[in-house]
């Protein structure tokens, strides 16, 4: 059997660090050299994927 692994501490540690972002913050690099914003998108992408393979939903499309 395959362990688990815990995405909760992960995903307190993004809403803590964007609770008070300000908008205009969003299109600041990242050290990735992405944007903060296109980081989100990137993490929300991965959270469906991540959502539809644990539900076996499967293929729901490219993303938006």
């Amino acid at each position: 059997m395959t362990d688990l692994v815990d995405l909760e501490p992960a995903a307190a540690r993004i809403t803590t660090l964007l609770r008070d972002l300000p908008d205009d913050r969003l299109e600041a690099p990242t050290p990735a050299d992405i944007s903060v914003a296109d980081l989100l998108a990137h993490l929300v992408m991965l959270s469906e994927a991540f959502r539809v393979a644990a539900t076996k939903e499967g293929d729901v499309g490219p993303p938006p």
